[in-house]
């Protein structure tokens, strides 16, 4: 079992159906929102169960192979350059307009 409050090194290796990441440590799922498939991230545990636990991304360690924008405000979000994502990018207007999995916005 995870320890809360602990941080812990791991890799995103799949998402949950409401765009949550989830990563594997000592054989726990982990689910974490915002994050990226491929990306190796510190985790921070915040709720700890005997099967599964939840935490939150304290530090990217390694991004995938796309490139990733940070959007910042009153949240960051880390959108994959990728053309699932990417539904309008505007130069000249100075845009991009993006599409986001269901669970990958706060609010």
């Amino acid at each position: 079992m995870l320890i809360k409050n602990q941080i812990y090194e791991a890799a995103i290796v799949d998402y949950t159906s409401e765009g949550q990441g989830i990563a594997k440590i000592d054989g726990c799922a982990v689910f974490i929102p915002n994050a990226i498939f491929g990306e190796k991230c510190r985790v921070r545990i915040e709720v700890a169960k005997k099967s599964w636990a939840a935490g939150k991304i304290v530090d990217v360690l390694d991004y995938p192979g796309n490139s990733v924008y940070v959007v910042k405000g009153k949240y960051e979000y880390m959108i994959p350059a990728v053309s699932e994502f990417l539904e309008d990018v505007n130069v000249d207007g100075g845009y991009i307009k993006v599409k986001l999995l269901e669970g990958m916005a706060v609010g």
